[in-house]
């Protein structure tokens, strides 16, 4: 009786010990964690980030912010946009802060490319995909202007005008920060070439490359001394990086009583209105080159979809447009 009873106990133990076993190795004590996204999968969940790294202080780009944002917003992404305040070295900072926050993908507007190609060295590094505005890079995807082309058909447009309104052009000259130049509606390099080559100048004729050195006070000084140095110049055109410019340039044309003699090209369309711009056929500020800022953002999001599903969009490139005075309307609340 004994011997059974020892036999019974043995086996109960034995018993038990193969169940813990089985409770220990078989059995889930909790769920197991899920693996981490693959950038692929970034943007599917609601609360997916896009980065984004621009000089939020620049008009046009809050306008694309602004645009991007709403096109996000719809897709149930979040944007989250570093301003890069103008620096090169902050724009790479905000990046590396996109990149340590795992966001799904990064969209870049900025002018310097060593900064850019610097920014999708290390986010590429990072297997985050990123799209860059305005500014091309070798080998990622672009959104921005053939700028090629749309400086050709700018040099076309301004050759016609400055023929009807000034008859022809004996001073050029471009308005911009030297040191802070834009690849988008300010930089009127090619324009200019352009322009020159459809509407020659005569040998007397001088071409400038004035430098406002980022204020409007200091952009309307050197035109007012251009006009100073060269007072016999009568078929002056000046091409401005932004309104505020232009409104400096057209300020000191007034004050040089010569305001009818020049034709003034900016990029914008903030400041614009009614009154702001000269009539058909007529001298002063002309026009306006601007790009609409609400398909860059629908259109940077569509090119997000396929870049986070693997696929490489295509360029996609928007052109600009430029405001006169028979378009205006289209543009700014009258």
């Amino acid at each position: 009786m004994q011997k059974k009873k020892l036999i019974l106990i043995t086996g109960a133990i034995a018993l038990a010990a193969i169940l813990a076993v089985i409770l220990i190795f078989c059995v889930p004590w909790r769920e197991e964690e899920p693996a981490p996204p693959t950038s692929n999968e970034a943007l599917t969940s609601p609360d997916a980030v896009v980065g984004l790294v621009c000089d939020l202080q620049t008009e046009d780009v809050a306008q694309f912010k602004s645009a991007l944002e709403t096109a996000c917003t719809q897709r149930n992404w979040r944007l989250q946009a570093l301003d890069a305040d103008g620096s090169s070295g902050m724009a790479i900072a905000q990046a590396e802060t996109l990149i340590a926050s795992k966001v799904g993908a990064i969209v870049v507007r900025f002018n310097d490319e060593p900064t850019l190609q610097k920014i999708v060295s290390l986010a590429q590094g990072a297997d985050i995909p990123v799209l860059t505005v305005d500014r091309q890079i070798e080998g990622v995807p672009y959104l921005g202007p053939d700028w090629e082309q749309a400086d050709a058909q700018a040099a076309d447009y301004l050759a016609q005008q400055v023929q009807s309104r000034l008859g022809g052009m004996d001073m050029l000259i471009r308005l911009e920060d030297k040191d802070a130049l834009s690849p988008a509606m300010g930089q009127w390099a090619s324009v200019a070439e352009g322009l020159k080559a459809k509407l020659p100048m005569p040998d007397e004729a001088y071409t400038f490359q004035a430098d406002a050195r980022g204020t409007q006070q200091n952009a309307q000084d050197e035109i007012a001394q251009y006009f100073t140095d060269y007072p016999d110049r009568e078929q002056v055109v000046i091409l401005c990086q932004n309104e505020s410019y232009a409104q400096a340039a057209l300020a000191a044309a007034e004050e040089a009583g010569k305001a009818d003699q020049s034709v003034i090209v900016s990029a914008g369309v903030s400041h614009l209105s009614k009154d702001t711009l000269a009539a058909e056929g007529q001298p002063g500020w002309i026009a306006s080159r601007i790009i609409e800022q609400e398909p860059y953002g629908e259109q940077a999001a569509a090119m997000l979809e396929k870049l986070l599903v693997g696929e490489t969009p295509a360029d996609t490139f928007l052109q600009p447009v430029m405001i006169d005075a028979s378009n205006l309307s289209q543009y700014i609340a009258q």
